[in-house]
């Protein structure tokens, strides 16, 4: 190698980033196998549970939207050309949280349940599974940027600010279903440190990576406090805010064999809030219960509108993301989800313990052995957030417009969510007003595209 080309990949400066964080909702990254559910998490040969560092850097490179051929700072391969990553990101380990300063610090983890539904939301055949979720815990994402003679003209911070941010804009999010609320993380505190190349820094250098975690955080200065950069995420995504009240009672169903147990009981999750408290079965709406109501009413409220079946299927999928199966001999097609609904927790509600018995329509008698328990959740507010993803076509625009006229059914208490809506579960209410990143005007422009759209017969 030439001496020009080891002056312009010669190394300028180290930043080493240590991002302190907890989840926000479930974490869910599978290991491939399926020793306890369908989908187990990922754990090391010592039973640790781990992020990989392939995996944050995987979302982090999809949010930035490029190809593996174009030159970024994850670096890129082009035939002959390519350059290497100018990041390094490591395995980020799952502690178990110390809850009210109690030694017996832990982590839950827990089962879900997925089914697929028709239109009259009964279970499609062959569509039952599960999947274990980590509900708490806490992690270091540690990164290093290099930056060498040739990236001269960039400081390495602000792609590193971006990326953060993006994580704790929800932006970014990590593992199975993220765009169905799980995997979103919460940054509390982050750390950098940057070491410039030369003699005069070398015994600083070694010292650094000689000390300890703790002895590192210690260095004065070392708190990076305007790491944040505001609205990183509305480069990305525009947003819906629906606040709701629950106005009856929510069935969304985790089953249990215990005897002590409800036999159906509403989900739920150990939950740590921003402020450090810490509560334990705290009702939720998982994103993917959230998906299914709203893509049932998308479906129903184009054919209202007279789109025909299979422009409506072909929007829906694209906005709603689909698998094709049938695409190939042994092959499959999928799309990305341009909706990202989040997970909603419940607050202010109150469990409700009852016993029923199963009755025979016909003869309005009870039948032999269908006794069971329910344990569900009566009022509550909450709120239903959607981002939806910005495409180069703007088929957000329609997306976003569909979606405010599903939440008007929400909050109106037209849609419901989860099981038993026939018997008055699942149906809130309005609480507040919708906020989002659109404004009314565009939104009432985005409108009469859609019906237009549909009214041409181009949908």
């Amino acid at each position: 190698m030439s001496s020009e080309n080891n002056s312009v990949n010669s190394i300028v400066k180290r930043i080493y980033i240590a991002a302190d964080v907890e989840l926000a909702s479930p974490l869910s990254i599978s290991n491939g196998t399926a020793e306890n559910t369908d989908s187990d998490v990922l754990k090391n040969a010592s039973g640790e549970i781990f992020i990989p560092g392939t995996a944050i850097a995987g979302a982090m490179r999809n949010y930035l939207g490029l190809d593996k051929n174009k030159d970024c700072v994850f670096g890129y391969a082009d035939g002959e050309n390519g350059k290497m990553s100018s990041l390094f990101i490591s395995d980020a380990y799952i502690q178990k949280l110390d809850i009210k300063n109690d030694q017996n610090k832990k982590y839950s983890i827990s089962v879900r349940d997925g089914v697929g539904l028709t239109e009259r939301k009964t279970a499609m055949p062959g569509a039952k599974y599960d999947y274990e979720v980590v509900e708490t815990g806490k992690a270091v994402i540690h990164i290093e940027k290099v930056i060498r003679a040739q990236d001269k003209n960039s400081d390495g911070v602000e792609e590193i600010r971006e990326l953060l941010s993006a994580v704790q804009q929800g932006a970014i999010c990590f593992g199975f279903k993220k765009n169905r609320g799980l995997g979103r993380l919460r940054i509390n505190k982050v750390y950098k440190w940057e070491f410039a190349s030369g003699k005069e820094n070398a015994e600083d250098w070694v010292c650094y990576c000689s000390e300890t975690e703790e002895e590192r955080r210690k260095r004065p200065g070392c708190l990076w406090k305007d790491w944040e950069k505001q609205e990183v995420s509305a480069q990305k995504y525009v947003s819906i805010t629906i606040p709701l009240k629950l106005t009856g009672g929510i069935s969304i169903r985790k089953y249990s064999t215990r005897p002590e147990e409800a036999d159906f009981e509403q989900l739920t999750i150990q939950q740590i809030f921003e402020n450090g408290e810490e509560k334990q079965s705290v009702p939720v709406i998982p994103g993917t219960s959230w998906a299914g109501a709203v893509r049932s009413r998308t479906k129903k409220l184009l054919k209202d509108l007279n789109c025909s079946e299979e422009a409506a299927e072909r929007m829906i999928n694209g906005w709603f993301g689909h698998v094709d199966v049938k695409a190939g001999k042994g092959k499959k097609t999928a799309q990305q989800s341009m909706i990202v609904i989040g997970e909603s927790v419940l607050k202010n509600s109150v469990p409700l313990v009852t016993t029923r018995n199963k009755i025979n329509r016909f003869s309005a008698a009870t039948v032999d052995g269908a006794l069971y328990t329910e344990k569900a959740y009566f009022g509550g507010e909450t709120q239903l957030e959607i981002k939806i993803r910005k495409d180069k076509e703007n088929c957000y625009q329609l997306l976003a417009a569909m979606i405010s006229f599903v939440a008007a059914d929400i909050v109106r208490g037209y849609l419901s969510v989860g099981g038993q809506t026939a018997i008055g579960r699942g149906i809130f209410e309005g609480n507040g007003p919708v906020t989002g990143t659109i404004s009314e005007q565009d939104m009432e422009l985005y409108k009469k595209q859609l019906a237009a759209m549909i009214q041409e017969g181009v949908c």
